[in-house]
């Protein structure tokens, strides 16, 4: 007895380091490899963000999701993909080891076959009751994943509207509900947290507890068919090794359904096709012509190519979901002409603009550059020689001269002071402490005029051929307002701009188109429009006076 119980420990024991040693390796590789991953797909899910126009984010709740998948699921997406392959390795290793048991005592003399077969007879009922529980903890669990995953949105776009309405929440005395919410949510997201625990160690408890059933159960009928010891010191390993194939696979499916609605959130995200191209997305005509590029009309001073800044319309229409805002525009801009948009509220004059650079792409009709259409452009060439100042222009907690140039190329202080200077932001510079290596931050460092003047700064280092300007006075007092257009219209000399202004008689262009139902409606010099047009001075009329002085 003693003689065919040696082979069978020796397995045992080398079985037992091996599996530690597995056990250690796999700890430390997984965790790696799901960091790794996480990283991975945090940085292609955002650079995918970055190509897609901003009406993308708009939709239903995807800037919930977004960052719910940002911050998150891609954290369980990444450690269920980097955890199928060793604890696919693992279910294997634990089966051979299992087999090599079982035929150690099916080749050993005595009664090893039937030893071996009652353990099969054993695990065939226990597998059974085993799958069920499985099955059952893989079902729940993923129900409370996907709770779980709804009220972490929830308590995410709470902590959102906290941060960005605190001063409202604050002076119509809300704070008490809003904390009210907050619990409200935080108590269901635990109750979630601890189904989805719950439910996914119900089939590791199942495993385990099936094992500890079996061993009193192969006990009795190894004394009821009078096996010998050493029977019994292969029926039970062997039970124990199947246990660990078994209960792997119960948590690999486990861990698949709870992984699977964080899964579909995250590749929902990362499969909504961009309507944004980029050159190296853009499609290839069958006569094989690549997609066209600027043609150089002239080169400035380090050699860039310049383009000759004429844009035009023609017959541009584009509808916010199912209503029509632009129904028709035709404006030809000529290179280095000032032209003033104006219209009432709502009526498409900086959805003009976002056509220009392709922030939203038209219904009907074509925009040029130059002698290309710009849907034809790759953007980031189209958005280069086109610069947009925003009427509410984006600032982030980095330094002034890291808000100056956004897209980290090399610029010196000289230009970056120069810049400065053009924009009247010099004796802004001089006040901060630290001056371009100031740390601008979300308590308002700057004024509404000074940010916009840092914006047009950060316009003219770009130097694009073509300025589009979006309300740049609005909200400022008259005297602001008129110093702020004044300035612009000095710095931009020269340059083809196109201006979204709701004070052209502040504004020195050289025409002003009038947009009224969705078209353009007149088009002439401030002068002209006034004298002959009467809903132009109306217009002119509310708007001085809702302004003041």
């Amino acid at each position: 007895a003693a003689a065919r119980l040696g082979p069978v420990l020796a397995a045992l024991i080398v079985a037992g380091a091996l599996s530690f040693a597995l056990a250690m390796i796999n700890t430390r590789v997984s965790a790696r490899l799901t960091a790794l991953a996480s990283a991975d797909l945090r940085q292609h899910l955002l650079a995918l963000t970055l190509r897609r126009p901003p009406g993308w984010l708009r939709e239903g709740n995807r800037v919930i999701d977004l960052k719910n998948a940002l911050l998150a699921q891609v954290r369980v997406v990444a450690s269920y993909a980097t955890g199928t392959l060793p604890s696919t390795l693992g279910i294997l290793f634990a089966t051979v080891i299992w087999a090599q048991t079982l035929y150690l005592a099916i080749a050993a003399p005595g009664k090893g076959a039937v030893a071996a077969g009652v353990v099969g007879a054993v695990v065939g009922v226990l597998l059974v009751v085993n799958v069920a529980a499985v099955w059952l903890a893989g079902k729940k669990s993923q129900r409370s994943q996907a709770a779980l995953m709804k009220e972490q949105g929830a308590f995410l776009a709470l902590g959102n509207e906290t941060v960005d309405h605190l001063a409202s929440l604050q002076l119509n005395v809300a704070t008490e509900a809003q904390a009210a919410r907050a619990r409200a949510v935080l108590e269901r997201m635990t109750a979630a947290e601890v189904r989805v625990a719950s439910w996914s160690g119900l089939a590791t408890a199942a495993s385990g507890g099936l094992v500890l059933l079996g061993i009193p159960i192969l006990v009795a009928l190894w004394r009821g068919l009078g096996l010998d010891g050493a029977s019994l010191a292969v029926m039970i390993p062997s039970l124990l090794m199947l246990q660990r194939a078994i209960a792997g696979v119960g948590s690999l499916w486990t861990s698949h359904k709870v992984a699977r609605p964080a899964v579909e959130l995250v590749t929902g995200l990362m499969v909504a096709a961009p309507t944004i191209d980029r050159p190296g997305d853009l499609p290839v005509p069958s006569g094989g012509v690549e997609a066209p590029s600027l043609h150089p009309t002239a080169r400035d001073r380090s050699g860039r190519v310049r383009s000759a800044g004429r844009m035009r319309f023609e017959a541009v229409a584009w509808s916010a979901g199912d209503r029509p805002i632009l129904r028709g525009i035709d404006l030809d801009v000529a290179p280095g002409e000032t032209v003033a948009i104006v219209g009432k509220g709502g009526c498409g004059k900086s959805s003009l603009l976002r056509l220009a650079v392709r922030l939203v792409e038209p219904s009907r009709g074509a925009i040029w550059l130059d002698d290309h259409e710009v849907s034809t452009l790759p953007v980031d060439e189209l958005r280069r020689r086109v610069g947009v100042l925003e009427q509410h222009p984006a600032f982030f907690a980095r330094t002034v001269r890291e808000n100056l140039v956004l897209d980290d190329h090399p610029v010196d202080d000289a230009a970056l002071h120069v810049a400065a200077g053009v924009a009247q932001l010099t004796e802004v510079l001089d006040r901060l402490p630290g001056g371009l290596d100031h740390m601008l931050t979300a308590g308002g460092t700057l004024s509404g005029s000074e940010q916009r003047r840092l914006a047009l700064a950060r316009l003219l280092l770009r130097d694009p051929d073509v300025i589009l300007v979006d309300e740049l006075e609005a909200g400022l007092p008259q005297a602001q307002a008129q110093a702020m257009l004044r300035d612009l219209r000095a710095a931009t000399a020269g340059k083809t701009c196109l201006l979204v202004t709701h004070r052209p008689d502040l504004l020195v262009a050289d025409r002003v188109a009038f947009i009224d139902d969705g078209r353009i409606v007149d088009i002439g010099s401030h002068a002209d429009l006034e004298r002959r047009n009467p809903a132009y001075r109306s217009l002119l009329a509310d708007r001085a006076q809702g302004d003041g002085p």
